[in-house]
């Protein structure tokens, strides 16, 4: 019984620290540089527990992404004292995330997890109908088109750029997020969860449709290529994992001619001529349109030079920063992927270890669909965005951050539980 109870509270204090993240562009206070978010101090909460919990069992069960942590949390403090000790900071936070991944490891069925994904995307459900209200807002001067507090917003909040469609200026949608690619990025995995429960289940299907659409649409307004990136690789390597029946087949046919039709009419708009306009940003560089350039190809220019000066170690973690004001080819904007970042800071030693940790929850087997897809998404989100430290992909991590009980509920294609033993 009290077993139970110690699960049902893990299970509740899940479903909040969850929810705390949707709320990471705020801080409570900012002590120096480091804002103290909700989502921080719930982290707190959840590890003491979960340390709790370790105590009274008196074990810990380990796989093989744990082990791993456990060999970047000794290598961090190693490169740290050999980099010259320059950012305290940076390596609390890298050692603070492999060691909460470490202590909140859960054992647990099927159905609880189903209950984290339910609430990620009733939660992500409606920042998609805000997100719309915000993008219409701003042209109109809706209230609450900004939901900001003053004093109390994360640097970097609400970086939204002005965009010219057809001879027009709108305003891209960020809803709460800090910027819109993070919006754009979660709207890519709430879009994937969508998209599997119609293609796995008969229940709701007009409700998850209506929500599919909507989602869809805040993802267009949000015009930000990186979650195409994370939709597009995500879905088809979701596509290619999952258990397929014959009606599975049948629905995944009938989704890709849809989308192919859907994907022509918006290519062929003002809206499609947008993103294909911001795709030719990769391949040149201008300080009109460097988003693309600097998140997926100057980072190979700083991890060039960084490694010509330790390229076992890198240049330390948290300097990345400085050393990119530093160079002589500094690009407007300069931000490091998932990649990049660990690979400049940490070296091939780090970067090894990094890559090794992140496959190592791809490959975690799990018969749970929705589980399936946040392994999917970690792949193409850590070439999207500077995930390395980010609440955002942490998040998405301990979520999957579980071992599977003998006994399993699965999903069939009617919706119905079935017991596998």
């Amino acid at each position: 019984m009290k077993e139970n109870k110690n699960s049902n509270i893990m299970t509740k204090l899940m479903i909040i620290w969850i929810i705390t993240i949707f709320f990471d562009s705020y801080y409570i206070i900012c002590i120096k540089d480091f804002p103290v978010t909700i989502f921080f101090v719930f982290s707190m909460v959840i590890n003491l527990f979960s340390i709790f919990l370790i105590i009274k069992n008196k074990k810990i069960k380990f796989e093989l992404s744990h082990k791993i942590s456990i060999c970047m949390i000794i290598y961090l403090f190693l490169n740290y004292l050999v980099t010259g000790m320059k950012n305290i900071n940076s390596l609390c936070l890298g050692e603070f995330f492999f060691i909460t991944y470490i202590i909140t490891n859960r054992t647990e069925l099927n159905d609880v997890s189903d209950k984290y994904i339910k609430v990620f995307s009733v939660c992500m459900n409606i920042m998609a109908i805000y997100g719309i209200y915000q993008f219409l807002g701003r042209i109109y001067n809706f209230p609450l088109s900004d939901i900001i507090i003053d004093g109390h917003m994360v640097k970097g909040y609400n970086w939204t750029n002005a965009i010219n469609i057809g001879g027009k200026t709108f305003l891209r949608s960020n809803a709460i997020f800090r910027e819109p690619s993070f919006f754009s990025q979660y709207l890519a995995i709430n879009i994937i969860l969508l998209f599997s429960k119609i293609l796995t289940t008969n229940k709701k299907r007009a409700y998850t449709v209506i929500m599919l659409i909507l989602n869809s649409i805040a993802f267009i307004l949000s015009f930000s290529g990186t979650g195409f990136i994370i939709l597009g690789i995500g879905i088809i390597l979701y596509v290619f994992r999952l258990n397929k029946d014959k009606k599975i087949k049948r629905r995944i046919i009938i989704f890709t001619f849809v989308a192919i039709i859907c994907l022509a009419i918006i290519l062929n708009s003002n809206i499609g001529n947008y993103f294909i306009r911001r795709s030719t940003e990769i391949f040149n560089y201008t300080e009109d349109n460097y988003s693309g350039y600097v998140r997926f190809r100057s980072g190979a220019d700083v991890l060039k030079d960084a490694w010509k000066e330790n390229f076992l170690f890198g240049i330390g973690i948290g300097t990345s920063d400085e050393y990119i004001n530093n160079m002589e080819n500094n690009y407007l904007g300069m931000t490091l992927n998932g990649f990049y970042r660990p690979a400049v800071e940490l070296g091939l030693i780090g970067t090894i270890i990094w890559i090794t940790y992140i496959f190592s929850l791809f490959s975690k087997k799990s018969n749970n669909k929705n589980l399936l897809i946040i392994q999917c998404v970690i792949i193409p989100f850590i070439v999207c965005h500077e995930v390395f430290l980010s609440n955002y992909y942490w998040i998405l991590i301990y979520m999957i951050n579980r071992i599977n009980l003998k006994s399993e509920n699965i999903l069939s294609i009617d919706g119905e539980k079935d017991e596998k033993k």
